[in-house]
């Protein structure tokens, strides 16, 4: 992918990203998120120090999965836009 696509791409990601998070479906989910979080914070203080690290390991891990598949499934949605507006010559 040329550097003007791969930043063009980028910037799309970030404002779906900013887009969706003033979406009124998205706010539930947030606060959802906040305050299990919250309630993470609370619960692994008690934990000793081996499960508290694998425990922030294993999110840490699960949060590069997603981002990793989620840009990955936008990508493939540029790729297909610009094949077919070169197939329809557009592009």
């Amino acid at each position: 992918m040329d550097k003007w696509l791969e930043d063009t791409v980028y910037e799309r990601i970030q404002q779906s990203m900013v887009n969706a998070r003033e979406d009124a479906q998205y706010k539930p989910l947030w606060e959802d998120l906040k305050q299990r979080s919250q309630e993470y914070q609370q619960v692994s203080q008690n934990c000793c120090d081996a499960v508290k690290q694998a425990s922030d390991e294993y999110l840490s891990a699960v949060h590069a999965c997603h981002d990793y598949e989620k840009q990955g499934a936008y990508l493939q949605g540029v790729r297909d836009c610009v094949e077919l507006l070169r197939a329809i010559g557009l592009l």
